[in-house]
């Protein structure tokens, strides 16, 4: 048989990805705040709060939220 049949069950069926949580306006100046001011890295920023790195990345660098301003972070 070739090619890729899904009526048969596979012995390794494949995981489901994991959703990254949307990035709000508050979280975004949270993140701002947390790696401009306290010089957090950007993959602790992401694990603080259970994000995926690229969303602080573009919060960071201004894609994502870029008129939201620093926002106070109770760490």
């Amino acid at each position: 048989m070739s090619g890729y049949d899904d009526t048969e069950p596979t012995l390794f069926p494949m995981p489901r990805r994991r959703k990254s949580p949307s990035v709000t306006p508050q979280m975004a100046g949270q993140i701002k705040t947390l790696v401009w001011v306290y010089g957090w890295m950007q993959h602790d920023v992401a694990a603080f709060f259970k994000i995926n790195q690229g969303r602080v990345s573009e919060v960071v660098n201004g894609m994502l939220y870029p008129d939201e301003p620093p926002a106070p972070v109770a760490v």
